[in-house]
């Protein structure tokens, strides 16, 4: 595997994923786009150009001459004036049927563009001859109330140029009074032609306010009515359904990708090294379970699976051996992996081959381990946690077969925060004691990311095995990696549980139960059971003595 598995399928794979979903649902949004869009009532658009005279230009003696006024400006403050209240008023008192002003302004939109020096004036109405009459009255008021700025402008003008001119002519007037008694006087002289100059010049600039203003007029140079558009502008029942269904389809990608990472599943046995970053310990094919009770189907697996739980054993011996260690703690990411199947494998596995193995249920809370051992009742972990006891008082040996004999520590007593009683030193000189009376210690721990309690264990142990199941989410992975990250006991490997892979045929290999006088469970070969049903059948047997205490059976376990 490559990163692929850690960051997910890309998008296309996702949406080829869920192919189905992302065609149906662009759909189904596109069919409700074109009802809703064809409950909208109608409405139609109607524009009106007006291009602007050259705000740049102005005539003087006959000539063009260039002014200062910025276009960039000039421009947008027209457009500003288009969409006055002034320019509306005005509009709204030349339609014969006029809707109400805040109807009007709700109804016209003003577009400008620089580069053409051009205003269009849009409007919407019920009809297409109410759109083109408002978007006509709007342009028709713009150009009067242009009209009549500039005439104001020029007639205020005008106005103070005449003031001047009035009073450089009773200046004149005096001066020639003066001139008139001093005939030989030259200063009065030069003042009367330098004043006769300047009313020249001011009786010229009048004369080109007044041109100025009569050429601009209204500010436009030509208008485009607005036409009556033949066909409502809305509702577009099509146009709808596209965009809804170009919204669903993105909707739909979205989801897909983040659903494709977020339900990512491990489906191979090398799926889990990608993200983990350990090795594979093994691999344990899917096997059916069925018996009588609990604790004999978790121990009557295939050859295939037998076989696989020896090669499970060998490659954490190998590892622990590594450490130098001889305690392993089993866990897995969430309840339902198989992580106590597969410690009692690993035991029985151990106690074949004549190492004193210590089997413990550190899983306080689920128990499930003395829930299938049916000591509920007895001493176990909890209380050599909490009483001052010795690991021998909590001990006791479980025959699973004639070959597999295992000291276990079972869960104990429910007793208060279970997190609080693991952390305690008591608990910890406990478990080192514990781990220097075998050669292998096999601990069966909570799930890493169900509660704290594993992260706890791991400290008393030498190295950690991950039991994971196929088909476990990605995700999950990717969570008891962050969460390893501030534990310092290594995880040395991952055994993957419940393979696809083919797996031979069960040949009738498996146990029976059976109790001994002193109240131990054994389990006995199926082949030794088989001869004793034999016997029942040949002759018929006394009644069997009630046992003491009897296993449960039915309950789930993980």
């Amino acid at each position: 595997m490559n990163d692929d598995l850690r960051h997910g399928p890309t998008l296309l794979e996702s949406l080829w994923r869920y192919r189905l979903v992302v065609i149906v649902v662009p759909l189904l949004f596109g069919v409700l786009g074109f009802f809703v869009t064809a409950q909208q009532p109608e409405s139609y658009d109607a524009s009106a150009r007006l291009f602007l005279t050259n705000p740049g230009t102005a005539q003087g003696g006959g000539e063009i001459q260039t002014s200062g006024i910025d276009p960039r400006e000039f421009v947008p403050q027209q457009a500003a004036r288009a969409g006055s209240r002034a320019v509306l008023i005005a509009a709204q008192q030349s339609l014969p049927d006029a809707p109400s002003l805040s109807d009007l302004d709700d109804a016209i939109s003003i577009e400008s563009n620089v580069s053409d020096l051009a205003l269009t004036i849009n409007a919407t109405a019920a009809t297409g001859e109410e759109a083109a009459a408002y978007a006509d009255a709007v342009a028709s008021a713009y150009k009067l109330i242009n009209e009549q700025a500039e005439q104001t402008a020029a007639n205020a003008a005008v106005f103070e140029l005449e003031l001047q001119i009035a009073d450089l002519e009773q200046q004149l007037a005096q001066l020639d009074e003066q001139l008139s008694r001093d005939g030989q006087n030259l200063a009065l002289q030069s003042q009367i032609t330098n004043l006769s100059s300047r009313l020249i010049e001011l009786e010229a600039a009048v004369s080109r306010v007044k041109i100025n203003a009569g050429l601009r007029g209204d500010g436009v140079d030509q208008t485009e009515p607005a036409e009556v558009p033949g066909s409502p502008a809305r509702p577009q029942p099509r146009l709808g359904a596209i965009i809804f269904a170009f919204l669903g389809g993105v909707g739909t990608a979205i989801w897909s990708y983040w659903y494709a990472g977020k339900s990512q599943r491990v489906l191979t046995r090398t799926d889990p090294e990608a993200v983990l970053g350990v090795p594979l310990l093994g691999e344990i094919p899917l096997y059916r379970m069925t018996a009588e009770d609990q604790l004999t189907a978790l121990l009557r697996v295939d050859p295939a699976a037998a076989e696989a739980y020896e090669f499970v054993l060998s490659s954490i011996e190998f590892a622990l051996g590594d450490l130098g260690g001889k305690s392993i703690m089993i866990t897995s990411t969430l309840p339902g992996d198989g992580k106590t199947t597969t410690t009692l494998q690993l035991a029985v596995a151990a106690s074949r081959d004549r190492r004193r193995v210590v089997l413990v249920d550190a899983d306080i809370r689920a128990r499930g381990l003395t829930t299938v051992l049916g000591s509920e009742n007895r001493v176990g972990l909890s209380d050599l946690a909490a009483l001052d006891l010795e690991p021998k008082d909590v001990i006791r040996r479980y025959r699973f077969s004639e070959q597999s004999q295992i000291p276990v520590v079972t869960a104990g007593q429910r007793r208060g925060d279970p997190a609080a009683l693991l952390r305690t030193s008591t608990f910890r000189r406990a478990m080192g004691a514990i781990t220097d009376s075998a050669e292998l210690l096999i601990i069966d721990s909570s799930p890493l990311l169900a509660v704290a309690d594993a992260v706890i264990v791991a400290g008393s142990a030498d190295g950690m095995v991950l039991v994971v199941s196929s088909g476990t989410p990605v995700s999950e992975l990717v969570k008891v990696k962050e969460r390893l990250k501030f534990v310092s006991t290594p995880l040395l490997g991952y055994i993957f549980n419940r393979s696809d892979a083919s797996t031979a045929a069960a040949y009738g290999y498996g146990y029976g139960i059976t109790e001994d006088d002193d109240g131990e469970r054994r389990l006995l070969p199926k082949t030794t059971r088989t001869r004793a049903a034999s016997t029942q059948d040949d002759e018929p047997a006394a009644p069997a003595a009630r046992p003491r205490a009897t296993l449960p059976a039915g309950d789930r376990t993980d």
